[in-house]
């Protein structure tokens, strides 16, 4: 006598779980209570990463795009796509007694959640630093301008030493002339030199001295003040140029996602790679859970519907094979009755040719007698 398979029935919660993680509904009702819990336990899993993923993702799209409504799509359809992926990866993973086999199986499952692992837990690390990330940045940036001021300052201070060593020699000039100008003041008036006052020849000979001096200063410091000029417009240029590119780099300096994964790696790796080892383990412990776990009801449900349907199947093929055996059979009796007929037809007409000349032959020999 069959025992006859006892259903429970689940609530919205309870089916919407097991939904997630990807068993038959079906089948699950006919197991017991603890593995019906089991698998709730699985699916609850799996949608706490489908949570985490959708929120890793809002953040990691809030880099990407400034509508907020394409952030809030682009992270809904990201955490469609874990939460199929997940269920997938559950789901096709049969627990059975040949563990080595299982885990030689499981292994291309395990690389792809350690990846959705690593996916996930970026953008979340991104979000935890962000207050030293952008610190980070910040030091970059101010790196980056620093060295553009090395860059142009060693021009700027070249074309001012240039500007020092001519205002020097021009500022020397202008104390040899103003020397000049008190040796002929001083000798002019009888205090210095000769000692004697009054215009003479020692007195004349100063004086032309320090004029033609005089001039030679004036056309040097023309020369001089034309030159520092020029070289105040190309400090001028330079310093220009400079706030540019610094201005330039103050407008582009917008880092993105990739750059805020580049400078995670450099403030903090030993968290960086702990968190990931949480999402690893979050991400995979459903995994583990079918591997370690032995054969249980659902298991031995999944494999009789299995052996069932394959039964079915080789039912309907043999049954297709039987069929096309009798027809070919009919086929063959009919193609054999229908040669029949045309022999017996064929045997029909030659006896009846034969009688047709023989009943000739005896109305000639008739004929011939008479």
């Amino acid at each position: 006598m069959e025992m006859k398979q006892k259903t429970n029935e689940l609530s919205k919660t309870a089916q919407f779980f097991l939904f997630s993680s990807g068993v038959s509904l079906n089948l699950i009702k006919q197991c017991p209570q603890y593995e019906i819990n089991k698998y709730i336990s699985i699916g609850v899993t799996i949608l706490f990463t489908t949570l985490l993923s959708s929120l890793s993702a809002y953040f990691a799209f809030s880099y990407i795009f400034e509508n907020q409504y394409l952030v809030v799509g682009a992270s809904a359809l990201w955490a469609g796509v874990i939460f199929n992926l997940d269920r997938y990866i559950v789901s096709s993973l049969s627990s059975g007694t040949e563990k080595k086999n299982n885990f030689l199986k499981a292994i291309p499952r395990l690389i792809i959640a350690i990846l959705i692992a690593f996916v996930i837990s970026k953008p979340i690390e991104i979000k935890l630093f962000k207050n030293e990330i952008n610190t980070y940045l910040e030091m970059q940036k101010l790196e980056t301008i620093n060295q553009k001021n090395k860059q142009y300052s060693a021009s700027i201070l070249e074309i001012q030493n240039q500007k020092d060593e001519l205002e020097g020699k021009l500022e020397d000039k202008i104390i040899k002339r103003d020397a000049y100008y008190s040796e002929f003041k001083c000798e002019c008036d009888g205090t210095c030199g000769t000692g004697i006052k009054g215009r003479g020849s020692e007195c004349e000979s100063r004086q032309k001295k320090y004029e033609d001096y005089k001039a030679e200063v004036a056309m040097f410091k023309l020369k001089t003040d034309s030159v520092i000029t020029s070289l105040s417009g190309q400090q001028k240029i330079i310093r220009n140029k400079l706030d540019n590119e610094i201005q330039l780099i103050k407008n582009e300096f917008k880092p993105g996602l990739f750059d805020r994964i580049r400078a995670l790696e450099q403030i903090d790796k030993l968290a960086s790679i702990f968190i990931l080892l949480i999402f690893i383990m979050i991400e995979t412990a459903p995994i583990l859970t079918k591997l370690l776990s032995s054969k249980g009801p659902y298991e031995n449900l999944i494999e009789k519907s299995d052996l069932s349907f394959e039964a079915q199947l080789q039912s309907l093929k043999d049954e297709y094979k039987y069929q096309r055996i009798k027809q070919n059979k009919i086929k063959q009796a009919e193609l054999e009755l229908e040669i029949n007929n045309k022999e017996t037809e064929l045997k029909t007409k030659m006896i009846n040719d034969a009688h047709a000349r023989y009943q000739k032959l005896q109305n000639e020999l008739q004929n011939k007698n008479f």
